[in-house]
């Protein structure tokens, strides 16, 4: 421990209830929920000196046909691309039709006004991309 101006008091019995908590498998309880661990009528009604949920909807739910056991399959590797680094950077696709451009603060944000997204062609959109990467928070308004 490195040397302060005060030194604060080792309590033995933050360890010793630490390893009171711990089962057998080295996971605390609070660790080992799951669909065949968890009772629901106990959480719902309260079971000893643990009370009934506050709020019953927000309990986990699993899927019995997709549980946790491994029945996902396996994530497959992809590849990436980055379509901002294509774009043009005087913005000329995406800005054709703006009738307002405005920095909402000098390092983030900007403010558009009258482009329609939905009719950007590829270069607009590498464009768009290349923009938001650029100001981090883009805000469209007609």
């Amino acid at each position: 421990m490195a040397p302060a101006l005060i030194e604060t008091p080792q309590d033995s019995t933050a360890e010793k209830i630490y390893i009171k908590d711990q089962r057998q498998d080295g996971y605390k309880e609070a660790f080992a929920q799951g669909p065949k661990t968890t009772n629901y009528d106990n959480e719902l009604k309260g079971v000893g000196k643990h009370p009934p949920a506050s709020y019953p909807l927000y309990l986990p739910v699993w899927d019995n046909e997709k549980d946790i056991g491994g029945k996902y399959p396996p994530l497959e590797p992809f590849e990436a691309y980055e379509h901002g680094k294509d774009a043009d950077p005087s913005f000329k696709n995406l800005l054709k039709g703006a009738t307002s451009v405005e920095d909402v603060t000098a390092n983030i944000g900007a403010e558009v006004k009258g482009v329609q997204l939905s009719q950007l062609d590829k270069a607009g959109k590498d464009e768009l991309a290349l923009f938001v990467a650029q100001k981090k928070v883009v805000g469209k308004y007609l």
